[in-house]
């Protein structure tokens, strides 16, 4: 049985490795036709473009250190023999040592990466791709090591990282995952969630301007802080518990079907704090409780996009339409940002976020004129400007495209957008929508 590909010469590879070793790309493909084991105080060092495959079964074990150094034109690739193969055909690399990846594709083990015991520095893993694993990732972190994923991708995998504590993951891609992030006490920003059926368990984690989109459900939490995400045309967008320690302030929350679930078991803890949200135009409900009668969970101090309290109470599945329900206080009204539609240097097209698309109002109204906006700054910072009177194809004003606040739109209002690329905020027009 072939790889594809796979019909050109092989080293063949098992047993154990007990001093300083290279796999070299002279020497690649590597066939694992049994166990290998990289033993205390050896080092197997895996060179850029080593390609390994493994026999079902099979794994690489280590206990001393692995080094996989790829290059973005030159990936290492650990996959099994068959390459087309489901998910948990080979067993995985299995480490109580130390690991370094950068620039590594994983693909079709049970468990890719299996950190235990942790070794005791820093594991880092930059720029890989991880793909059709049961697992791609599992942490079991202590007091005494740590691990990082950065710039990394993740997709079709069953779950993509489990971890418990000590592990960062920032500016990662996870896609189509059943599970994409399943931690407790993890740290995890600036990353994007798409169309995975649940893209983050977490409790006690940090949550932090990441993007949800399509998910089945963006979040499932317990205890966890959550601060200046997106959450658009997800299913469930939040689920929590209102478990002691919750805070979730700053999102946005946009077109999704229930922007968020209170669960059946919620603790209602008085020091959750659920602040300064922009809750809008869902699909069923803004909210919808599932605890029984009997509490009162606080969404006061959030925007609804909407000023009228009788609206904004038929946007809430809860006990006063439903008896059997715990309430929802949710007044006052927060319309401190979401209400005064305020300008944020680089987010010309008003959508809560400077991207490449913002590029494009400013050609599509290039030339046009407005008032100045009054202490103009091109800093990510809301500021108040007058209305121009004069509207985006998605019914923003232009003041928005006039992203230096020069009262001109031109090539200066690009500026902005790539000294705040990829910053979002929640300010949004009372009654209108997140673009």
């Amino acid at each position: 049985m072939c790889a594809p590909g796979l019909t050109f010469a092989q080293t063949q590879v098992s047993g154990q490795i007990t001093t300083n070793t290279s796999w070299t790309k002279a020497n690649s493909p590597y066939h694992v036709i049994g166990n290998v084991v990289v033993q205390t105080n050896a080092t197997l060092n895996v060179e850029p473009g080593v390609r390994v495959f493994f026999d079902p079964g099979t794994r690489l074990g280590v206990r001393g250190t692995l080094k996989a150094i790829g290059a973005d034109t030159a990936r290492i690739g650990f996959s099994g023999l068959d390459t087309t193969s489901a998910p948990g055909y080979w067993d995985g690399i299995i480490v109580s040592g130390d690991v370094d990846f950068q620039y590594v594709n994983g693909r079709g083990a049970k468990t890719f990466l299996k950190l235990y015991d942790g070794g005791f520095g820093l594991t880092s893993i930059r720029g890989c791709f991880f793909a059709r694993n049961d697992t791609a990732v599992f942490y079991d972190g202590t007091a005494s090591d740590s691990l990082r994923i950065f710039r990394s991708e993740f997709f079709y995998n069953n779950v993509g990282m489990v971890a418990d504590s000590n592990a960062v993951v920032s500016k990662s891609f996870f896609h189509d995952n059943q599970k994409a992030i399943w931690g407790r006490r993890v740290t995890v920003y600036d990353n994007r969630f798409s169309w995975n059926d649940i893209a983050i368990i977490g409790g006690r984690s940090r949550i932090v301007r990441n993007r949800f989109l399509n998910n089945t459900v963006g979040i499932s939490e317990g205890g966890s802080l959550i601060s200046l995400n997106r959450f658009i045309d997800n299913g469930t967008a939040l689920e929590t518990e209102l478990e002691q320690g919750a805070t979730i302030t700053q999102n946005g929350f946009n077109m999704n079907e229930r922007a968020i679930r209170i669960g059946a078991g919620a603790v209602f803890h008085p020091s959750v704090k659920i602040r300064h949200n922009a809750i809008c135009n869902s699909i069923v409900k803004n909210v919808v409780m599932a605890a029984p009668t009997g509490n009162v969970a606080d969404l006061s101090y959030n925007c609804w996009c909407e000023s009228d309290t009788t609206v904004i109470a038929g946007t809430i599945l809860y006990g006063a339409s439903n008896p059997a329900l715990a309430l929802v206080d949710f007044t006052p009204l927060d319309t401190t940002g979401c209400g005064l539609d305020l300008v944020f240097p680089g987010d010309a097209n008003h959508n809560q976020i400077a991207n490449i698309f913002d590029i494009f109002p400013i050609g599509l109204k290039y030339g046009q004129t407005g008032p100045i906006r009054p202490n103009a700054s091109i800093f990510w910072v809301g500021q108040q400007a007058p209305d121009w009177g004069s509207s985006l194809p998605n019914g923003k004003d232009i003041k928005h495209t006039d992203c230096n606040g020069d009262g001109v739109i031109n090539a200066l209002d690009l500026i902005p957008i790539g000294l705040n690329y990829g910053k979002t905020h929640n300010s949004l027009k009372t009654g209108g929508g997140l673009g």
